[in-house]
This record gives C-alpha cells, structure tokens and sequence, in this order.
C-alpha cells in the first residue's frame, strides 16, 4: 500500500507553513515590569496563565499548518494504491485510435473525434496506477510506445484529423509482439476506437487471432442519419479548339439523405462555372464543367479548386484540387517518307483529315522520296513516317538517337518485298524496335486493346480511346510477319493469334515505332477504312497531350523543375515549395521534378519560384464514406482479430471498479473543512 500524487509540483505549497510558524514568533507577548510589593501569589498565578496559553498557541499553530499541508496536498491529486500482488505488474494497454479525414465529421454534438477523445481518456484514467500505454494513432502514423498516464494522455489531447486512411497494420503488429514477447511480465490489452468505415473495415483481419488479455472496442457513429456530399475524383476531358476547357468531376454522396448542393469551378477563389445538382443517399454523378478561353488565358498550369456549396457534416471532403497542365508547344511538322507520291497516298490523305479537326497539334505536313532521307531532314520534323522500314538504312545511329532525344518519333511501315530483310541489320544498329523475320500469310485480326493501357512516352489514354472506338479488332489483315524485338523494345499491340502488331522503343522522351503492316492496302485495308485518321494520331502522338498533377495525400509528388533549376540544381543547397498549411516543404530535383512526400492535408503545394507550378493534394475515394457500420458486425470482427479468455467489452458496458487504485481527495477535502471549522471555535477558547 502506498500513497501516490497525479500532480506531484503542488506539493511545494506546504512550504508555505512558514507562514504561521513566523507569525506565532512574532506575536510572542511582551511584558512591562511594574514595581509591586507581595509578589509571592502574583507570580504563582501569572506561570499557571502561561503554561497554558502556551499549549493553547501551540496548538492553534498546529491546525493552521495543517490546514496548509491539506490544501496543498488535495491540489497534487493523492491517490491509495494497493497492489494484490507487490510482484505483479500493472498492464500493457495498447490503444489504436482512429484519426482519419471522416472523423471530423459533426452532426451538432461535437466531431467524432471529440467524442473518441473523450472516451479514450476516460480509458486511460480508469486503468490500474501502474499501467503502461502505447498509442497508436492509426491515419497519421504518430505513436508513443510505453509511456505513462499523462504522457499517453497528452498525445491523445493533441489528436487531429488528417486526410488519410486508418492502417491496422502497425498497431496488430505491435500487439501480436508484445504477447508473443512475454511483455515483461504484464498483461496485455487492446483498446480500438473509431467510426469503422468501409475503408478501415475493410483492414479488420488478421491470418491468426492475435491472442490478448483483455480487448475493448469504441464505435464512434451519429444517432441520427449521416449527412455528406463530396467531390470524389476529377479530370481534364478536353481542350476545344476555341480554347474551352472542359472537367468532368465526379460528385458522391456518402450520407444518408437527400442533397441537393452546387459544383463550383474556382480558380484563384474567383468562380468561374459552376452546375447545380440533386443526390440521393449513394448516389454518384458524374457532372461536366466548361471553362471560357479567358479564364485559361496563356498560363499552362491552371489551378482549378472544385467546391461544393453543400453545408454538411464533413467540409473537408468538399473540395477537390486539380492542377491541369496544358502545354504550350508548337504542333508537330510530320515529314512522310516513301517511294513516291502514290506511296504515301494514303498516309497524306489521313494526316490531312487530322489537321483539319486538330490544326493545334500538327501544323506541317510534307513528303520526301526515300533517297533523300538524311539527318539533316530529320532536323525540319517531330515526326518521321516511313512507308517501308528499310528507308531507314539511309541513317546513321547517331542522326537517329539525337533526333530521339530531341522528343522525336520515328515510325515506320513493313511491306510484303524482299527489301524487308534488309531491316534485321537496322536492328542491331539501335534503329529500329523489331525486325519482321517470317510471313504468315494467314489473314490477321487485331486485338480490341493493346497490350498494355499506355506507353510512357509514346501513348496516351485519349488517343488509345479514340482508336478503339472505332472497332479496329474487326479490321482484317491479309497476313503479317512475325518479328523479333529488341531487348529493350516493348510490344505495344498485338495481332489476335499472338504475333506483335507494334512494336515501341523509347529513348527519352522520343520513341521508334514499327508498325507490322503496310501504310498502302497491301497488307489489308486499315489505311483504307475510318479508322485511319485516328490511327495516325496515335502513331505520332499528342502534342498537346493536357495532364493533372494531383496525388494522394501522404504520397509523393513531382512538380516539373524549371530550365534554372535544373541547371542551378547542383549549386542550391536546398529548395522549398509552400504546402497546403502555408510552411515551407523541402523537396529534392530528381529527374527534372521537384519530389517530396506530400502532407496529410489536401490543397495546394506551389513553388515559391515563378512560373509557379501546383500540385494537388486530394484524399482517397472512399475515405469519407460515412456509411455506419452494423455494431455486431464490428463485434465479430473484433472476436475474431482478437482472442482473449475474457469476455470482449464493447461500448455502453460499465467499466470495472478498480479498487487497486483509490482517489484520496475525498477524505483530504472532509478533513480540510473539519478543521476549518474547528479553528475559530479553539481561537475564541483561548481568548477568554
């Protein structure tokens, strides 16, 4: 048995006992001789007087010193511990406490959070004197590990939301070692709390059932229905001619009502569109957005904020940052190279249908017979077009790679003729992606996709779309060659009985392309039908391909460096962009962008140094899907996560009396009053 003190400091108030003591030294009396005769009886008389006064003062002296000692031990927080067992140490709690982005939701009683708080604490007070606690808070990642009461007590107080997903996986860890490690002797508990989302219900298993000693969970839910809207994704869907650009955003709703809200698109804080629009409960919409060519203006990084005017119960969620990168090139000059004019016929018919519906990316078309093929033609076009893979015999490796390097594509067609053979040496110059070694004169389908979604550097998501609207699987060819690749080529489509129908070579950001297939109708008819047009779009490329710089909170982002951090990368010590809350990131230069890993908070990160560049920081779809979860449901998973002789407590039980551990204020604060009240009545007793 022994006493302990929660606020140990306030003891240093029972200094001031010094007080009274010098108080009662100083009020001494003093006394005047007087001459007097018979002085026998007066001084009997006058020693019984002192004698007692004495003992009267010295008693008062007492009771207000002790009245002080009262006052300043019930501010430090006396507690009688009393232990069972003196060799038994007090338990091992470990807590995992829920800070994500759907905690800050609110329905007029206080954010989930504020109640999780609360009630973790109430956890905390109400275990043994000597328990240790280690805190896992399970979004943001921050920890303490067995620490004390009022350190665990201080990280809990500190907790915010942070716009990221609840992960498991730290904390069971920590839980399954500690038992598996003996934990030096002490019991090991686990206390759970949150709102028990899909996303985090969704982390709720384990191979094996972690074996614990005593397991509590907390579901943190609103007793009346959920109320949230939110902007769960968005995306650039074109640039018109006229200079309109058009977003899709896609508008969820994650509550349980009705809704009926408006989509704004902001830029600068300035609306600039914006379309109003009804949810039902799980509803998702998508809901298209035109932006005037005033409102893009020149810039190429346009910082588009999409908000919603909901007014619900979570406000974090209601805003998506999209960053769209437009750049500003010049179009493409495509040089077509073939035989003769009739050669390319049907290439210059294709590419002259582009430039009318796309006159921003290809502004010059021109042709040139094969024999005058050089690097210095190669100097006048972005893209080269070859009607037969040989015509690039006529180049040096090193032409090639620089013009490669430069951003150039180089394509080039197969044609049924002896002169095919004579590409097999291109390929072991580094010229060409593949070389077509034996004819299958079986007629060929194309496959409805291509092997892989996109090719970093030479395709894109809309060009691929574009092409497969067509149906081009039902284009039949009359044969095809099989082709061996380069080592570092990549088949980028296929023919549907296997054989490579394109074969891609990137370097840099260029690329080497053939095509096995002929640009006449030799070879089938694709040249010939629809689809062609498209099909040269994706062949060369977009030069005015638009993009989103956004991520995911708590992931890395890259903003492109500028041409003088790039070439001052070396000598700057270091390089900040400003985040989301307005403090400096640091970020490094790593392959011509600017790298951090982003804060748990969605917004803007932008460079400090002009032209200023963004990136958005959004959280993920689904983190604020406040469907409530079925409590017995998280009570089964809770059983089978955890496995404990006893009985698992779950929310709304009475927590267990700890009679190890007893609050002493009472008793201190009864006896302060007693005495209180019992000093005037001793002072007036020693007056008389």
């Amino acid at each position: 048995m022994s006493v302990t003190f929660t606020q140990v400091l306030f003891l240093l108030g029972a200094a001031a006992v010094i007080g009274p003591i010098l108080a009662h030294l100083l009020a001494r009396p003093r006394y005047r001789r007087i001459p007097f005769t018979m002085l026998r009886f007066l001084r009997i008389g006058q020693t019984e007087m002192q004698s007692r006064r004495a003992v009267r003062n010295l008693l008062m002296l007492l009771l207000r010193c002790l009245v002080i000692v009262l006052i300043a031990a019930l501010f430090a927080g006396p507690r009688l511990a009393r232990s069972v067992s003196e060799a038994k140490a007090g338990p091992a709690w470990f807590l995992g406490l829920d800070d994500s982005l759907s905690m800050a939701y609110t329905d007029g009683d206080g954010t989930y959070l504020e109640r999780m708080v609360e009630r973790a604490r109430a956890w905390i007070d109400e275990a043994r004197h000597d328990a240790t606690f280690s805190v896992y808070l399970l979004a943001s990642g921050r920890r303490v590990e067995s620490v004390s009461r009022i350190d665990a007590l201080t990280l809990v107080g500190k907790t915010e939301p942070v716009a990221a997903s609840a992960q498991l996986t730290e904390f069971l860890d920590a839980v399954r070692a500690a038992k598996a490690g003996g934990a030096g002797g002490r019991e090991v508990c686990a206390f759970l709390a949150g709102d028990f989302t899909p996303a985090m219900r969704e982390t709720l298993t384990v191979d094996e059932p972690i074996e614990v000693d005593e397991v509590r969970h907390e579901l943190i839910v609103s007793d009346g229905p959920i109320d949230n809207v939110l902007v769960s994704s968005a995306h650039v869907a074109g640039l018109y001619e006229d200079g309109r650009l058009r977003l899709c955003a896609t508008v969820a709703s994650g509550g349980e009502v009705d809704r009926t809200t408006r989509l704004a698109a902001l830029i600068d804080g300035r609306e600039i569109a914006g379309s109003a629009l009804d949810l039902a409960p799980g509803q998702r919409r998508n809901i298209h957005l035109e932006l005037p060519p005033e409102a893009v203006g020149d810039a190429e990084v346009v910082p588009i904020e999409l908000r919603l005017t909901a007014g619900d119960g979570l406000a974090a969620d209601d805003a998506y940052y999209l960053p769209v990168v437009i750049p500003k090139a010049a179009g493409k000059r495509v040089l077509l190279v073939g035989e003769d004019d009739e050669d390319t016929f049907l290439l210059r018919t294709a590419f002259a249908t582009l430039m009318e519906a796309y006159s921003r990316e290809f502004t010059d078309l021109r042709t040139l017979p094969h024999q005058q093929l050089s690097g210095s033609a190669l100097e006048t076009a972005e893209v080269v077009i070859c009607t037969c893979a040989s015509h690039l015999g006529s180049l040096t490796p090193e032409s090639v790679r620089e013009f490669l390097g430069r951003g150039g594509r180089v394509v080039a067609f197969v044609k049924r003729s002896p002169q095919v053979r004579s590409v097999e040496p291109l390929l072991t110059r580094g010229l060409a992606p593949a070389a077509p070694d034996e004819f299958c004169p079986e007629p060929a389908e194309l496959s409805a996709r291509p092997e892989t979604a996109t090719v970093e550097g030479f395709s894109s998501p809309q060009s691929i779309q574009a092409l497969c609207n067509y149906k081009i699987e039902r284009t039949v060819l009359t044969g095809c060659y099989r082709c061996r690749p380069a080592d570092d080529a990549l088949c980028a489509w296929r023919f549907a009985n296997g054989n490579g129908f394109i074969y891609v070579r990137t370097q840099g950001r260029g690329a080497a392309v053939l095509v096995n297939t002929s640009a006449d109708d030799s070879l089938g008819s694709l040249m010939k039908s629809p689809a062609a047009p498209a099909f040269c779009r994706y062949l060369a490329g977009e030069s005015l391909c638009m993009s989103e710089n956004v991520c995911l909170c708590g992931e890395p982002f890259a903003i492109p460096a500028s041409p003088l951090e790039i070439r001052c990368g070396d000598q700057l010590e270091k390089i900040w962009v400003a985040g989301p809350d307005g403090k400096n990131l640091e970020v490094v230069l790593s392959g011509g962008n600017l790298v951090a890993v982003s804060p748990l908070r969605t917004g803007w990160v932008r460079t400090l140094a002009k032209p200023v560049r963004y990136a958005g920081l959004n959280v993920a779809d689904g983190e604020t899907n406040l469907e409530k979860p079925n409590p017995e449901a998280i009570a089964t998973a809770m059983a089978q996560m955890f496995r404990t002789a006893k009985p698992a407590e779950t929310q709304g039980e009475a927590a267990p009396d700890d009679r190890e551990n007893r609050p002493l204020w009472r008793w201190l604060a009864w006896g302060l009053i007693g005495l209180l009240l019992l000093e005037p009545a001793i002072a007036n007793r020693i007056k008389r």
